[in-house]
């Protein structure tokens, strides 16, 4: 359960405060207060639970086939009832978001909808005080949108069918299209592709208004060309008039166009004079610049030469320091060469005194004594060789012993694993002899439950004593495996690999049962059995259009019921079973695909599937469990009675071996001994040698105590100077050992004086450099100078030829000015005199003569044909105009539906990726906390719309290992499965803000502990979030749990009263 709970409730504004329904579906009147973060609805099947979450998704506007419980609002109405009608009372108090119009509605929003039997429903708006606010579907969805509530979003409001959909999701398709529904994506692609397609019809319109205005065009043209045609005298003095216009324009045109050029070079000469001043400036501005920079390369030069000086300083100061270390060097160089020649000094002197005891022993009658202490030194060393030879006999014996022991070993270590393999077939024929007789009695369940195991029989045991008590509700059928009765026994391994987990579950009629089934195994220390209810089966799942069976065709039980529990929970009529592993290969590599095919598996209980990876096959590895359970018992007995006969064959050969490995382990038993007793022996020869050593050495020592005075002392000077040159030749190492410090200390301070030299040299460069940059600088400096004061004279020349400029100007345009004046006081108007004229004053001339010519032979050629194609040229232009008018209309539309169409696929585009990030970095936070044994990501592909999750076992956790990156759902383990979907569907609620959010029978597909995992994830969320979750269930809950309820005020439970029996017609409905 959650951690501590916060100190007082904080429930949001938009969450719901109470329901109330009247004749609402199954419920005459009910009303359900949730004044908490988390509310359970609990109840059994049929109460009405799910009632609840339809009268929230009706009550606040939805379409009734939102709710999954109707095709029409008619269909939610009570049987018998004319009207139902639900009440929703919201909060309208909270800091976030802010209550909507407090002041009409107070702390509490009341929302009534009222469904009749003849007409649609009505809605009644009121206010914490029951004073009516509205009664307009607008009132309500400005309040849905206000608290951001979505009753059409399947996410948020899960009923039943979403949280099967949801939770069987096996395919990163299913998965991405909860992600595409969450943030209402698809709402937003729909509305893109809507506006897309707008804009295609309107591209349509403005190409028929096109085709529509070129005939116009055409007629247009054909009219004027006609009109050209019919000349009129008028038309001809007007001609006249307008090129006699025209040549007067073209005067003035000329002085305009002066008057023009001479503004035009007056704006130059004054531009060029704003150059000159700003390019004058802006190298006045930098001069300053230019000197401070030069200022500061100074200073640094400055800044450097004492610097230089230390450097300079450190290096003459290091010169004696290595001068002295130097001289330590040599002298400890000396006094190695001293300390050498002593020790070859002491060495002659050795030699001498040696030779002059080998002369002093010549001198004297000493043979026969040194020949006896010789003799005494041989026997000495001949006894040593002596021992030395026993003791390696003996050890070479305790080696030989030591293996014959090892060996031993081993033979008595495989004489007992012999024993054990022997006594496990003598079992295993034994075990053979009991199922051989159980088979010989009938085959009823009671026997095949005793062919299960212990296990199985000890369940059975607790269940029958449940019955006997009447302590259930209703019927508990089971363990499957007692009830199943294969009409082929060849297709035993298929069934087996398909169902196997299965085999030892119990089927239950009531779910009210699995508490106290539950309690009853833990009272007495019995595992629990797996437990499923027939509540909600039917088999619905249709069959695999195939020529082969399904699992599901295979299946024969007594009870139909657990049948159907099998192929709801396992889609069975969806696995085809093929006689041979080829024929499946064959399937799959030839995409011969069976409609609604799930999977394949041979009669071998061989695997096969094809995923984006490509064809997989995976081996059975399981026993034949279903065959031992077939109907054809003779058949199994006489596989018992081989397989009996085949281990009492192996038991003879078994104790053949037996025999051989016993008198081995004599023999080696009787080696041990034999080298036993010469070891002993080479003991006491080695006692024996070791006396008459001992004897020998005292022998020795006597004899040399016997020598010559004179020749002792001599003996006891070279032992002496032996000493004496041990002691110099350890001296001469201390001081190699000196000189090599000394020299090392050397090299050192070597290295530093030329780092130091280094330095020294690379900073006199920098100061050359600066020298360098500084006279650099100087010169740019005065250069600027210089281009001021010429840019100075050059402004100068500038304003005068201005001034001239605006003389020339102020003439041209007084000029220009009278002209117009004239010209616009005989009726010219002023934009006819910014018409430029085309024509020269010499074409102007020319075309005035000849149309006065003309003028004369026109007046008797006028007829009306010109007034004709004048009126037939207006009516076509108007027509014209008008197809126009609507071809812009047109254009600007499909022109402003475009830019929306982009926009839109902006936001959309946009959405989708804010929306993908806060799922995937959510998921991730919810799979990585320090809770959970799980770790994951999650991978979007947009282009194809697939999710993958990849999910692993946190190191050291103790969690079921993962499969791996971009694993599909179907490849998860139960609690990998429970934990990652729990992490995704929380996940998904962070993408838009709710108040609330319900969950109907979410838990039911769970078994215990992935059910107590997922509820303490979903209520841990609830309480971070200060949301409201209402989830519904049939489900009871432990002890344990509900003591963590009691004691945490944020979680409520809510019971449903039992359902009552409805008739048959309301059944049917």
């Amino acid at each position: 359960m959650p951690a501590a709970p916060p100190s007082r409730l904080q429930l949001r504004a938009g969450s719901i405060k109470r329901v109330k329904l009247i004749n609402f579906m199954c419920h005459s009147e009910l009303a359900v207060d949730f004044r908490t973060q988390v509310s359970f609805v609990t109840g059994h099947n049929g109460s009405g639970k799910s009632a609840i979450l339809a009268a929230i998704v009706a009550g606040l506007g939805a379409r009734a086939n939102v709710t999954s419980r109707g095709g029409k609002l008619s269909d939610l109405i009570k049987h018998g009832e004319k009207s139902a009608t639900v009440t929703i009372y919201l909060h309208n108090e909270g800091m976030y978001p802010a209550p909507f119009k407090p002041e009409a509605y107070g702390d509490t929003i009341e929302i009534e909808r009222v469904f009749h039997l003849d007409k649609s429903a009505t809605y009644i708006i009121r206010s914490a005080k029951g004073k009516v606010i509205s009664k307009k579907r607008k009132e309500l969805d400005e309040i849905l949108d206000h608290f951001q509530i979505q009753v059409e979003n399947p996410v948020f409001l899960m009923n039943q069918d979403t949280c099967r959909s949801f939770l069987n999701s096996k395919t990163g398709k299913e998965l991405y299209g909860f992600f595409y529904k969450a943030p209402l994506l698809d709402n937003l692609e729909e509305t893109v592709a809507t506006t897309r397609q707008k804009v295609e019809e309107g591209r349509a319109v403005v190409a028929q208004k096109v085709e529509e205005a070129r005939p116009l065009e055409e007629s247009i043209a054909m009219w004027k060309k006609k009109q050209d045609q019919c000349i009129r005298p008028e038309s001809v003095e007007a001609d006249i008039a307008n090129a006699e216009l025209k040549l007067r324009l073209k005067d003035y045109h000329i002085l305009l166009r002066k008057a023009q050029d001479t503004e035009e070079a007056l704006k130059q000469a004054e531009a060029d004079v704003q150059q000159h001043k700003a390019q004058a400036a802006h190298d006045e501005a930098r001069i300053p610049k230019l000197l401070e920079r030069l200022q500061s390369m100074r200073e640094e030069k400055e800044k450097i030469t004492p610097e230089m000086a230390e450097s300079q300083q450190a290096l003459d100061s290091s010169k004696p320091k290595m001068a002295e270390l130097r001289k330590a060097t040599i002298m400890a160089q000396q006094a190695l060469n001293a300390a050498r020649d002593a020790l070859k000094a002491e060495q002659r002197s050795l030699a001498g005194y040696e030779r002059n005891l080998e002369e002093a022993r010549n001198q004297q009658d000493l043979r026969d004594f040194d020949n006896h202490k010789i003799e005494l030194e041989n026997q000495i060393q001949q006894t040593r060789m002596d021992i030395e030879e026993s003791r390696t006999n003996r050890n070479a014996f305790e080696a030989e012993k030591k293996q014959l022991e090892r060996q031993f070993e081993e033979n008595r270590a495989a004489v007992s694993a012999f024993n054990n393999s022997y006594e496990a077939i003598k079992r295993g024929i034994q075990e053979l002899d009991r199922d051989i007789n159980k088979y010989k009695d009938s085959g009823d369940s009671s026997n095949t439950v005793n062919r299960l195991g212990d296990l199985a029989v000890r369940q059975r045991a607790v269940i029958d004593g449940l019955v006997q008590r009447k302590a259930l509700e209703g019927r508990i059928m089971g363990p499957c495996a007692a009830l199943l009765n294969l009409t082929e026994e060849m297709y035993a391994k298929a069934v087996e690999k398909a169902i196997g987990q299965f085999l030892l579950t119990y089927v239950l009629e009531d779910e009210r049962d699995r508490q106290v089934i539950t309690n009853a195994f833990h009272s007495q220390r019995v595992p629990a059995p797996a437990l499923d209810c027939t509540t909600g089966s039917g088999g619905k799942f249709a069959a695999c259009t195939a020529p082969h069976p399904s699992v599901g065709e295979l299946l024969t039980f007594k009870h139909p019921h657990v049948r159907n529990v099998l192929v709801d929970a396992l889609d069975l009529h969806r696995i085809i079973v093929m006689p041979t592993p080829d024929s499946a290969r064959k399937h799959y590599r030839e995409d011969a695909g069976f409609p609604n095919c799930k999977h394949i598996l041979d009669i071998q209980g061989n695997h096969h599937s094809k995923d984006s990876d490509g064809y997989q096959f995976i081996p059975n590895n399981r026993t034949n469990a279903v065959s031992i359970l077939s109907a054809d018992f003779a058949s199994q007995i006489s596989k018992l009675k081989n397989e009996r006969d085949a281990k009492v064959a192996v038991m003879k050969t078994k104790e053949a071996e037996k025999a051989e490995l016993t008198i081995k382990g004599n023999q080696l038993k009787d080696s041990i001994k034999r080298k036993n007793a010469d070891i002993r022996k080479l003991q006491d020869e080695e006692t024996k040698l070791q006396t008459r050593l001992t004897s020998f050495e005292n022998e020795l020592q006597t004899t040399r105590c016997a020598q010559p005075t004179d020749i002792q002392a001599l003996v006891e000077e070279v032992d002496e100077l032996k000493l004496k040159i041990s002691r110099a030749t350890e001296e001469v190492a201390t001081l190699e050992a000196a000189f090599q410090k000394a020299k090392a200390k050397e090299a050192k301070a070597e290295t530093n004086y030329n780092k130091m030299k280094e330095q020294a040299r690379e900073e006199l460069t920098r100061q050359e450099d600066l020298t360098s940059a500084i006279v650099q600088l100087e010169v740019k400096i005065a250069e600027k100078e210089s281009e001021v004061r010429n840019a100075e004279r050059t402004t100068t020349a500038l304003e005068n030829a201005v001034r001239q400029r605006q003389g020339e100007w102020t003439e041209a345009t007084e000029e220009c000015e009278k002209m117009k004046a004239q010209l616009l006081e005989e009726g010219v108007q002023e934009r006819r005199l910014r018409v430029k004229v085309k024509e020269s004053q010499e074409q102007l001339e020319t075309m005035i003569d000849k149309m006065k010519a003309s003028l004369r032979n026109l007046e008797r050629d006028y007829e009306n044909s010109w007034e004709r194609c004048r009126d037939k040229l207006a009516e076509l232009t108007k027509q014209k105009e008008e197809v126009e008018g609507q071809l812009i209309q047109a254009q600007e539309a499909v022109e402003l539906m475009d830019k929306n169409a982009i926009i839109r696929e902006h936001n959309f585009l946009t959405s989708r990726a804010k929306a993908s990030e806060i799922l995937q970095k959510c998921f991730e936070h919810l799979m990585q906390e320090s809770a959970s044994r799980y770790e994951g990501q999650i991978e979007l592909d947009h282009d194809n719309k697939t999710l993958k999750f990849n999910v692993k076992a946190k190191a050291g956790s103790g969690g079921e290992s993962g499969t791996g990156a971009g694993s599909s759902v179907k490849s998860l383990s139960g609690g990998e499965r429970s934990y990652t979907m729990v992490c995704f569907l929380v996940a998904l609620w962070q993408l838009i803000e709710i108040p609330f959010r319900v969950l109907d029978e979410f838990d039911v597909f769970m078994d215990m502990i992935n059910r107590d995992t997922a509820m303490t994830r979903l209520i841990h969320s609830a309480v971070e979030s200060q949301r409201q979750f209402i989830f519904l269930t049939p489900l009871s809950f432990s002890q344990e749990v509900l003591d963590d309820f009691k004691n945490n005020e944020l979680v409520a439970i809510v019971r449903m009263p039992e359902a009552r029996v409805m008739d048959d017609a309301a059944a049917q409905r």
